[in-house]
This record gives structure tokens, C-alpha cells and sequence, in this order.
């Protein structure tokens, strides 16, 4: 991971106004990238989103929230991705940020739907053990987005934010989480 990279990226942000004025026209984390890129910041679009899902991690969720249902096109948005950038917001950052409540597509979510989904996870795990084509598959994946490809692909629909929190409580970070599934 270009760790090096994306807090030196981060801290640009931080003190360099010229910098900062720049994310106020992104609207998506490829555009960040591409924005890092462009101002000579080396880190990948998956090293980006992971450091920002480590982030948010350590939200309430009110304040997750209110990341998720800023408008993409609104000028605080790429502000509202990792801390050290919402610190930068000012009062009246939110004015005219929030999505109508016609964009956002919400159903009550419940304790049990995120039990389901780890335990989807666990029973991904468990047929992994068991099946070696499918272990050999899981060790040749690149990055996490080809883990959960495998995984639906199997019929598990894991979403990225179950992969990370298991991801969190099996790694140091200096591998891949699913090669500790099979030590």
C-alpha cells in the first residue's frame, strides 16, 4: 500500500490552499485518484477508497450518514471523505449538500441484516475451506473486489463493508485478509 503516498497527499490537502480548491470539483473517488495523480501523488484507486472505508470505520452513524448522502456533485463531497478534510469544513458546508429524500433509497436496516451478511461471509469462508478449486481461486484474487466477485459468484452476496469489518479483525494489514482464512 502507498501509505506514504496517500498521507502525503493528505496532508497537501491540509496546508496547501491550492490543493484543497482542486477537490472541490471532484465527485467521485476516481477522481481523486486522478486528481492525486495529476499533482504527482502515486496510489491506487483501491489503496484510496480502502484508506477512506478505514476511515469512516470510526463514524457514528449519524456521521456516516451524512457522508453518504451528500450529494456527489455538491463541493464539499470529496471534504467529506476521510477526517483530516472534514476538519477543513465550515459552517455552511452542509447548506444544500443533503440529498432529497426522493434520492435517497432507504430501508431500515436491522441488527439481523448485518448478522446475515457476516454470517454470509462465514459460510463463504467454510465452503472455502472445504473446496480447494475455490481456496486456489480466493489466493489468486488481486484485491478485495475480486474476493466479492468470487464470493457472488458462488451465490454469497457479501458486500464490501462485511469483507472489510472481517478484514479488520483478522489482518495486520500487511496481507491480503482471505490468505489468513486458510492458516
Amino acid at each position: 500500500m502507498s501509505q506514504t503516498e496517500l498521507q502525503r497527499f493528505v496532508k497537501s490537502i491540509e496546508t496547501e490552499h491550492v490543493l484543497a480548491t482542486g477537490l472541490k470539483a471532484l465527485s467521485n473517488h476516481h477522481d481523486v485518484v486522478q486528481f492525486a495523480s495529476s499533482q504527482g501523488f502515486n496510489f491506487s484507486l483501491s489503496e484510496w477508497i480502502r484508506f477512506c472505508w478505514l476511515d469512516q470505520l470510526q463514524l457514528t452513524d449519524n456521521d456516516l450518514e451524512l457522508i453518504w448522502t451528500t450529494k456527489n456533485d455538491h463541493w464539499s463531497w470529496a471534504f467529506r471523505q476521510i477526517a483530516a478534510w472534514r476538519a477543513l469544513l465550515m459552517d455552511g458546508a452542509n447548506q444544500d449538500s443533503s440529498m432529497d429524500s426522493t434520492e435517497i433509497v432507504s430501508a431500515p436496516v436491522s441488527n439481523t441484516a448485518v448478522v446475515d451478511k457476516d454470517q454470509l461471509l462465514e459460510d463463504f469462508i467454510a465452503l472455502a475451506r472445504q473446496d480447494q478449486s475455490l481456496q486456489l481461486k480466493i489466493r489468486e484474487a488481486r484485491n478485495d473486489t475480486e474476493i466479492l466477485e468470487i464470493a457472488n459468484a458462488y451465490g454469497f452476496a457479501i458486500d464490501s463493508m462485511t469483507l472489510l469489518k472481517k478484514w479488520s479483525q483478522h489482518t495486520d494489514f500487511s496481507k491480503p485478509t482471505w490468505q489468513g482464512w486458510f492458516e
